[in-house]
């Protein structure tokens, strides 16, 4: 199959114009060079995609080093702290809280982790016990240190 016309990634010389002279000191001033598209949309395209967040489970000693130091600050203040202080006591190991091994922690993370254990211990009151398996026995046991009044009410009447 013949080409008819030149391929558009070659490079190639203009002619001279008129106007310039031999004696020219940038020997390319003439040079046009030719480059196709596709490459500029390729780039432009890999900076635009974004890959979906990777999800990182928790570790079992990370959630419990996390309820542990929530109730020994339970214990000393009489309350939890803010969520700012949480967040900074972690990442800047302060007030002897714990070294997470949890790699890149932010602060929604941390948050949505400790919505989810009080969550999932407020169910679990609710159903009479954190059931028979030994981790969530644990969690349910340092839950119940760090939120003492979460779950359901009862009331008695006599």
């Amino acid at each position: 199959m013949a080409s008819t016309g030149p391929h558009p990634t070659s490079a190639r010389a203009a002619p001279p114009s008129p106007h310039s002279s031999s004696s020219s000191t940038n020997s390319n001033a003439d040079l046009i060079i030719l480059s196709s598209s596709d490459d500029d949309d390729r780039a432009a395209g890999t900076r635009k995609m974004r890959r979906a967040p990777i999800y990182q489970k928790w570790r079992f000693s990370d959630e419990v080093d996390l309820l542990t130091w929530l109730a020994a600050e339970r214990r000393r203040c009489g309350e939890l702290p803010s969520w700012s202080e949480l967040f900074k006591a972690l990442t800047k190991k302060e007030r002897d809280a714990p070294a997470l091994k949890r790699a890149n922690l932010t602060a929604p993370d941390l948050k949505k982790k400790v919505s989810n254990l009080k969550e999932k211990f407020i169910k679990a009151v609710g159903s009479g016990g954190p059931g028979d398996i030994p981790r969530d026995q644990i969690l349910y046991g340092l839950s119940r240190e760090v939120w003492p009044d979460a779950g359901p009410r009862v009331v008695h009447f006599d």
